[in-house]
């Protein structure tokens, strides 16, 4: 099996889910979903557990992807600036 190109940057980390992805910086997030993506692709799954399952881990992956994104979208969010009122000179 080839090894993932794209590191995991929660490995070691322990905790909550979403604590973890929110200490991240954009740059890891989007490696995590690059690793994600990649597993999901490339990964042998079990045919006799569940929990080892191709469906299991695309149903765990995919709400850890889109957690990843909303992180993501709200971070985007607040480094724009807000448009103020336009004054006239």
């Amino acid at each position: 099996m080839t090894t993932n190109p794209h590191p995991d940057p929660t490995a070691g980390k322990f905790g909550n889910v979403i604590e973890i992805l929110e200490s991240l910086t954009d740059a890891e997030l989007k490696t995590y979903i690059d690793h994600l993506l990649w597993e999901r692709d490339h990964r042998e799954f079990s045919t006799t557990n569940v929990y080892q399952s191709r469906a299991y881990y695309n149903l765990r992956s995919g709400n850890w992807i889109h957690t990843c994104r909303l992180i993501l979208a709200d971070r985007c969010k607040r480094r724009k600036p807000k448009a103020g009122p336009e004054t006239s000179g």
